[in-house]
């Protein structure tokens, strides 16, 4: 096959480059009943064209009953068209996706509500089903075969270490730039496991790619589809009113001393509220060398 000159670039092992296919002969490695351990969180960074080829296979009415561990969740492009097929007997840790909720609250894919942050650690321990294939999203993969991964990690590290094949989906439309963002790190397992020593948001403790051997990849897709993430709704009177009651309750606590100023690091959560606050503290909040949050001297002003 015909083979992008933006792909040859982003792909510097040779051995992976030859391994350069079409979605559907990248879908073939992928049997009935297998556990594929996908990358994806937050509708970030999952894959999305060899899915489609394995609900074609579904549709045609190949029986596939696909366990799919990810990250968190996935898109449309992938839990959705899957779902739809009839191509999945079990997911978990996490989804959003409506077909998916549907399917399981009918009975129709069997689903474990896990703590996200149990499931890397789960795979690794061998609570969990045997990882047959890792799918996952990249943007380049670097002289030595390890994958730069795009806009998330989730548990792809995990995957891609416990998995006996990777096929990677190589994403031309994200920038080659992300190479290097990226800080990947796997802790020892129980009762070894340290301390992650991580104590302000510039530390590095780990390398900027998942490790993995060239040898382990058997195919490679070109990928040239975004994320589909959530658009974020209207603001209604109700989580702006919430928005500002806590904007406020900040802007008090730093005043009478309780907070320091910068503000210490603030974890915002997912849905309508927590969008309605974040949009309510950037107008009073700037951002500082140490990228947190501090009050503008200014009242009133937009930083």
């Amino acid at each position: 096959m015909i083979i992008s000159d933006e792909l040859k670039k982003r792909i510097r092992n040779a051995e992976v480059l030859g391994k350069v296919c079409t979605a559907k002969e990248a879908a073939s490695f992928i049997k009935p009943d297998m556990t594929l351990g996908v990358s994806g969180f937050g509708l970030s960074g999952y894959t999305k064209v060899v899915a489609k080829e394995l609900a074609a296979r579904a549709e045609a009415g190949e029986r596939l009953n696909l366990t799919v561990y990810s990250g968190a969740s996935t898109g449309d492009d992938f839990d959705g068209v899957l779902t739809r097929a009839g191509a999945l007997s079990c997911r978990m840790p996490y989804q959003s996706n409506k077909d998916l909720r549907n399917a399981i609250n009918e009975g129709k894919i069997k689903y474990v509500d896990l703590p996200i942050s149990n499931m890397a650690k789960w795979v690794r321990s061998n609570y969990l089903n045997h990882i047959d294939v890792a799918l996952v999203e990249a943007a380049a993969i670097d002289e030595n075969g390890n994958i730069i991964p795009t806009f998330s990690v989730g548990a792809s590290d995990t995957y891609v270490a416990c998995a006996d094949k990777v096929i990677v989906e190589l994403n031309t439309k994200i920038p080659a730039c992300v190479e290097g963002i990226h800080d990947i790190y796997i802790p020892e397992p129980a009762p070894y496991t340290k301390p992650i020593n991580i104590l302000k948001p510039n530390d590095r403790i780990g390398t900027p790619y998942i490790p993995c051997s060239p040898s382990k990849i058997v195919a490679v897709v070109e990928s040239d589809i975004p994320d589909r993430g959530i658009i974020a709704g209207e603001i209604d009177a109700e989580t702006k009113k919430i928005s500002e009651n806590l904007v406020s309750f900040l802007k008090n606590e730093v005043k009478e001393g309780r907070l320091c100023n910068p503000l210490p690091p603030l974890q915002a959560g997912v849905g309508a509220v927590s969008d309605a606050v974040i949009k309510g503290l950037l107008p009073c909040f700037g951002i500082c060398r140490e990228n947190r949050l501090y009050i503008c001297g200014r009242p009133g002003h937009v930083h």
